[in-house]
């Protein structure tokens, strides 16, 4: 599990990998669903709101491929208001210190070995309490 603080931008990757354990490139039917904890409802990715699964209009979103040539097999979120991932700021009704799961699977395809893959964050709590320094990088 993750634990991220209020307004923190946390970024969801996945490495798609075929029986060989090789990179699988150029997909795109790996897909992304969230759902929290407290009431296991959905993000709709139409209107960035957590619902029950029957109410959802788009339950689950395209990952973008970071690069194919530099970073086989690594697809990230990059949608509406979760650029380059998760931004549970930009939610509406986004709830303090819940836990959100994110479940990426590839939707038609047999080709990703390992899949489904299932990653946890929670937001907020005693983290809000930490000071963390940010501190830049030189290259």
């Amino acid at each position: 599990m993750t634990w991220i603080q209020s307004g923190d931008v946390e970024p969801i990757l996945v490495l798609a990998l075929d029986e060989l354990r090789e990179p699988v490139v150029g997909k795109t039917d790996v897909k992304l669903r969230i759902y929290r904890k407290h009431d296991d409802w959905f993000l709709d990715w139409s209107d960035n709101q957590f619902k029950p699964a029957a109410s959802v209009t788009i339950i689950e979103i395209q990952m973008e491929e970071v690069n194919g040539v530099y970073n086989p097999g690594e697809y990230r979120l990059n949608y509406g208001a979760h650029i380059k991932g998760f931004n549970p700021a930009s939610i509406s009704n986004a709830e303090n210190e819940d836990i959100y799961f994110f479940v990426a699977d590839q939707s038609s395809g047999v080709d990703i070995s390992n899949m489904p893959q299932i990653g946890q964050i929670r937001v907020g709590g005693v983290i809000d309490s930490v000071s963390i320094e940010k501190t830049p990088y030189t290259l």
